[in-house]
């Protein structure tokens, strides 16, 4: 982790969620290779904090799945392409589900959250970098995830909410190696947004199978771009 400038932990907030929330930023920016050892000392020196909160940080960030056990040492995990093409076959159709959930239910008060949402990401692409990557993507998300909630649907909202950081993961990859201006994300969600204010069902469909037909196309260059020929293969 030598290439890796961790922030200092502002005093003012929770230490092991702020160690938590940056660690995953690096991870899913791949700041922090797939495959590379943590040592809990070197953190928290990098810190300034004590080794609690991040072994607090570490602890949550495997129970998760953002890292693994290999040996004696935590070790971040690997994404791989079998990962990738289970996404890719599952996440449309629940998009869809909960779009169609959600037209029929959504109310004033989540318009104005799913503004908001967008206005963010309009904000977050003012500047371009891996930190803006994951800033972008992780507000894109969670726009989904919004619509998931407003469908009033448990199951769905559990099954969108689930995938969330796999998805983040993976469209900060369509991001960086696909070839959609980083303008257009956000309005896209605006063309989306107006959709489910006006409640017109079929443009809102097409919007929406466009935006995530970008993120699929995006993933699909990546084995070729990668050399990845085998399912098992990593991506990163």
């Amino acid at each position: 982790m030598e290439s890796v400038q961790l922030l200092a932990i502002d005093k003012n907030e929770t230490y092991s969620e702020k160690v938590y929330r940056q660690l995953k930023q690096l991870i899913v920016t791949n700041q922090i290779k797939p495959g590379e050892a943590l040592n809990e000392r070197e953190l928290a020196d990098s810190l300034a904090v004590s080794r609690t909160p991040v072994r607090d940080a570490l602890r949550t960030l495997e129970q998760e799945g953002w890292i693994a056990k290999k040996g004696k040492q935590k070790v971040i995990s690997l994404l791989t392409w079998k990962t990738v093409q289970e996404l890719l076959e599952i996440r449309l159709p629940l998009e869809l589900m909960s779009y169609d959930l959600a037209i029929k239910k959504i109310t004033d008060r989540d318009i104005e959250v799913l503004q908001r949402l967008t206005d963010e990401m309009c904000v977050t692409t003012k500047e371009v970098n891996p930190a803006e990557y994951y800033e972008l993507m992780t507000k894109d998300i969670e726009c989904h995830i919004q619509i998931a909630r407003i469908s009033k649907n448990t199951k769905v909202i559990q099954m969108i909410s689930d995938l969330g950081d796999q998805l983040i993961r993976t469209s900060v990859l369509s991001l960086q190696y696909g070839d959609l201006p980083i303008e257009e994300y956000p309005s896209r969600h605006m063309h989306l947004l107006e959709c489910l204010r006006k409640k017109e069902y079929d443009v809102g469909r097409e919007t929406l199978i466009k935006h995530i037909a970008t993120w699929e196309e995006h993933l699909r260059k990546i084995p070729n771009i990668l050399k990845v020929d085998h399912e098992e293969n990593l991506i990163f």
